[in-house]
């Protein structure tokens, strides 16, 4: 898949550093507003991502969360991306990134693609460790990037 085409997908504005709250369902929500705001999807979004997390949590690896719809409903694809210092309660694991993705029907074509190749790179610690490095949004784009070259 070329890097672009997940690159594309993140924003700075969905960038975020330590976001510690009560439940990974006050956290979708959190994150969910501000996508809200920012016009990649609508207020009823928020509850089917919520909805899927309730189903079965979308943590593994005991240290990725990936919260998503199974609607496809955003307006815009997007992936707004968390990274905590400390471990956050999810599910029955703890998590320090999570990556809420919001995708738009005519892009599903893609989806499994990008779904892919970002659940690949953070199946393995080692790239887990190297994005939680990241003090910024550049910093991450670029060590994501590194990780999609190898």
């Amino acid at each position: 898949m070329p890097p672009k085409l997940l690159i594309s997908l993140f924003d700075p504005h969905l960038f975020q550093h330590n976001i510690y709250l009560n439940s990974e369902f006050e956290i979708i929500r959190f994150l969910g507003d501000k996508l809200v705001q920012l016009g990649f999807i609508e207020k009823g979004g928020i509850d089917d991502i919520i909805e899927r997390e309730k189903m079965s949590s979308t943590s593994f690896n005991n240290n990725v969360a990936v919260p998503h719809s199974m609607q496809m409903n955003a307006l815009k694809s997007a992936i707004s991306i968390v990274l905590n210092d400390k471990p956050v309660n999810w599910g029955n694991s703890s998590v320090q990134i999570i990556a809420l993705i919001a995708l738009n029907k005519d892009e599903r074509s893609i989806f499994r693609d990008i779904y892919d190749s970002f659940i690949k790179i953070i199946s393995e610690p080692e790239n887990v460790y190297l994005l939680l490095k990241s003090n910024n949004y550049d910093e991450f784009i670029n060590n994501l990037l590194i990780l999609m070259e190898e």
